[in-house]
């Protein structure tokens, strides 16, 4: 009822961010539009409640390439706490029920409380080294957690260097039969021309 008060005196529409419904043990996201007359009054609240386990969780959990390690985490402060508030990829039925000290969700998480932001490298909440980005989203108290394990990051690495040598390798390879082949063209006409 806060949000429908806000929202009809502000005249926009506002984003109400994620619940959970006890009766059917289940987390939705809510958003709020009004509904303006031709006067400019508004007559009536929208209220869309989006289930985010349809579009929501699954965006999240996907990565642009294959990767086993990497993941994606919403986190809100609550108190000397992190509430998670998407399903993790290495953990389940964790949305918006798991909350994890500071310390434990990740070191470079832990800064956000300071208002710290960009890459960091530090250990999960599995105990595991990484690499983070932290953002901040939007006007909201929430940030996104986006890791990946060092040693998988740094395997990647070292795969795509060794595909760059390969290539570069190649490429000064053909450069140089085909310098061998026109110097051998070149000499050979030469020598045809100085026999003529």
């Amino acid at each position: 009822t806060d949000w429908i008060k806000e929202v009809m005196l502000s005249k926009t529409a506002m984003f109400g961010g994620f619940f959970y419904n006890p009766k059917f043990n289940h987390i939705n996201v809510q958003s709020f539009v009004p509904l303006i007359n031709a006067t400019g009054k508004v007559v009536a609240v929208v209220v869309i409640v989006i289930d985010p386990y349809r579009s929501f969780f699954p965006l999240i959990k996907s990565w642009p390439i294959p990767n086993t390690s990497a993941e994606t985490l919403i986190v809100r402060k609550k108190d000397d706490q992190f509430l998670v508030l998407n399903e993790l990829r290495h953990r389940s039925d964790t949305a918006m029920k798991l909350t994890l000290p500071i310390k434990e969700l990740i070191r470079s998480s832990a800064q956000t409380v300071q208002d710290n932001r960009g890459f960091f490298e530090g250990i999960d909440y599995r105990g595991v080294n990484v690499l983070a980005q932290i953002q901040p989203i939007g006007r909201s108290n929430w940030f996104m957690v986006t890791k990946v394990n060092t040693q998988e990051f740094l395997s990647q690495v070292h795969y795509l260097s060794l595909e760059i040598i390969i290539l570069v390798s190649l490429a000064l390879l053909i450069t140089g039969l085909v310098t061998c082949l026109l110097y051998y063209f070149r000499q050979n006409n030469i020598s045809k021309n100085l026999y003529l």
